[in-house]
């Protein structure tokens, strides 16, 4: 969450360029890859997997193949676990935008 704070919509659409790296984009994929395998399996690391995807795109870009769901796992763990919906709703919001573009 501290990662996360002071930062707008606008700003991780607009500011943050595509992740460029091979080898962090390689790491993503590899997050990412894991996040779905704990989530299917309902492990309590599939938070921590979405958490550090989101760390990884602040830091080198976005990743088109992960980043719309670190930000949509993150925005329902905020809506669900700890009730702050509206907060929840725009880290949703921001995943749809993702994927939009």
């Amino acid at each position: 969450k501290m990662a996360l704070r002071g930062k707008t919509n606008n700003y991780i659409l607009n500011k943050l360029g595509p992740m460029t790296n091979p080898k962090k984009k390689n790491i993503a994929k590899f997050l990412n890859e894991l996040f779905l395998i704990c989530y299917s399996m309902r492990s309590p690391y599939a938070p921590i997997l979405a958490f550090r995807s989101i760390r990884l795109c602040l830091r080198y870009g976005l990743d088109e193949g992960c980043a719309a769901i670190a930000f949509a796992t993150y925005g329902a763990i905020l809506c669900g676990v700890t009730r702050q919906v509206r907060e929840g709703y725009r880290w949703g919001q921001l995943a749809v935008s993702l994927m939009e573009s």
